[in-house]
């Protein structure tokens, strides 16, 4: 009898022993798995969020990268203009500057005034007639020709 009892508790332990391995008679196994389970999902929520964090971050170098290809020509655009506008000034004044020390006379915008002493002078000097008409002076020479002239007084 000792040994069917040995027998029996043997095969008691054997079958409990074996039982863990099968099913969790406990849930020490469920709760292990959980865990697991709840590690891999908050550490595939992170990768995703990296990701995110990676891809919009890249689009942000890409929009930037875009405002400054429309921005740079422009703002060297004015700069370009700024510097030549600032050329044309400095040597401006320096022309204004050397004009200034050394003034030169102007030339006359009008030839000299004739008068009708010297009109009647050259009339006679090359053998032509002068005559007024409405206040017009006119010299004809010998073959017939008509030329207005002006005096000015």
């Amino acid at each position: 009898m000792k040994r069917y009892l040995l027998a029996t508790a043997l095969l008691v332990a054997i079958t409990l022993l074996t039982g863990c391995s099968f099913d969790d008679p406990f849930g020490a196994t469920t709760r292990t798995q959980m865990r697991s389970s709840a590690q891999v999902r908050v550490a595939e929520a992170q990768a995703q969020a990296q990701i995110s964090v990676a891809a919009e971050s890249g689009e942000a170098k890409v929009k930037t990268a875009q405002i400054w290809a429309g921005t740079l020509p422009i703002a060297l655009l004015i700069i370009a203009v700024g510097v030549i506008g600032a050329i044309i000034f400095i040597y401006q004044g320096k022309i204004y500057l050397a004009r200034a020390e050394n003034p030169q006379p102007l030339p006359p915008a009008l030839p000299a005034p004739i008068s009708l002493d010297k009109l009647k002078d050259h009339a006679k000097n090359t053998g032509q007639e002068l005559y007024i008409e409405g206040g017009v002076y006119y010299l004809v020479d010998q073959f017939g020709k008509t030329t207005r002239a002006l005096p000015r007084n």
